[in-house]
């Protein structure tokens, strides 16, 4: 532990300063008794409940040694200029530093409790149980303040820079949320919050950016191969099995199966698993006008920023499916030719 003199002047001050630039009701709470410092070390304040009076009569009951910093005196610092305007108001109203330090206690049950709704607004809005991401239409439907909190907490929750994070780009992505629209937006440092197909997803620039690369060439087999890499794991076999679809209920890139038709494949056929490339176009299966692969993924549901890594089979220039998506035309399997089956795990 950091134990720090830190007593009820300095509390009422930082909650003052706090005011003046404008915080919000996490500002005003204004010092914590105990706060994390480092991983394993903590700021505690065990006299913010005395005055300096108290202070200065114990050490000298106790003749114990201090020592006065003279830059207090210097009033072009705020907090000494805030210092002498509560000595002026508690000289016009006695007891106003006391009742000052009672707001601030006051404030922070207040934000603790607004700390549990906005837990509780974030854990419902979520994709799915223990996904960073989450629905734009769940946050749409809360009150602006808590939505602004629920924005926040997301950002920390991600790792986002607090620090360069103001009301101001707190709001704009609130605002966007609200009115329906996308886009990418500032939420500290180098995060920024992507707001695309219905999802609210926190980035960093490096993720952001990162590139399309392939990820493993093979050849269609006579039976069955598997191909594994740092990626995760695909698994193609021929089978005579029927298959009504070879869409699943619901995307999801990471695992699944799909059929494709084996008559257009032949054993030793080459094949690619690779992410998308500019200027890549696909035939979406029932479909017969070839569409791009963006404005198909876009249509498909699939976020901006996700839409890069999305896993596609290729056969030469031609897509085969998106998987965890569809398949596209003429791969798809059709009832009475032989199938290919396709199993992935993304992921180790």
């Amino acid at each position: 532990m950091v134990v720090t003199g830190h007593q009820r002047a300095d509390r009422v001050e930082s909650m003052l300063l706090a005011m003046f630039r404008g915080s919000g009701l996490r500002g005003l709470t204004a010092m914590r008794g105990r706060r994390p410092l480092a991983p394993t070390v903590d700021l505690v304040r065990p006299l913010l409940w005395a005055t300096k009076t108290d202070l200065a009569s114990y050490v000298g009951r106790h003749g114990l040694l201090v020592s006065r910093d003279d830059s207090n005196d210097d009033m072009s610092f705020r907090r000494n200029a805030v210092r002498r305007l509560m000595a002026g108001v508690e000289r016009l109203a006695p007891g106003a530093g006391r009742a000052a330090a009672r707001c601030a206690t006051l404030l922070r049950e207040d934000e603790a409790l607004l700390d549990h709704m906005t837990k509780a607004a974030w854990r419902a809005s979520r994709v799915e149980t223990g996904s960073a991401e989450l629905r734009t239409a769940a946050l749409r439907r809360l009150p602006p303040a808590l939505l602004r909190r629920v924005v926040r907490l997301a950002v920390r929750a991600c790792g986002g820079d607090q620090r360069d994070f103001h009301f101001v780009h707190c709001a704009a992505i609130a605002r966007a949320i609200k009115e329906g629209r996308g886009g990418l937006y500032h939420a500290g440092g180098l995060t920024r919050v992507r707001l695309s197909a219905g999802r609210f997803v926190v980035r960093t620039n490096a993720q952001i950016e990162a590139g399309p690369s392939s990820l493993a060439s093979f050849g269609v087999p006579r039976r069955r191969c598997i191909v594994n890499g740092d990626w995760g794991k695909l698994s193609l076999s021929l089978s005579s099995k029927k298959s009504s679809s070879g869409r699943p209920a619901e995307w999801s890139p990471q695992a699944g199966t799909l059929a494709l038709d084996a008559g257009l494949l032949q054993p030793g056929t080459k094949m690619e698993l690779r992410y998308p490339k500019l200027g890549d176009t696909c035939v979406p299966s029932g479909r017969k006008r070839r569409v791009s692969l963006a404005r198909f993924l876009s249509k498909a549901g699939v976020p901006k920023d996700m839409r890069r890594r999305m896993p596609l089979l290729t056969v030469g220039a031609e897509i085969v499916a998106v998987l965890g998506k569809r398949t596209m035309e003429p791969y798809g399997h059709r009832p009475g030719n032989p199938q290919l089956e396709i199993r992935w795990r993304f992921g180790r």
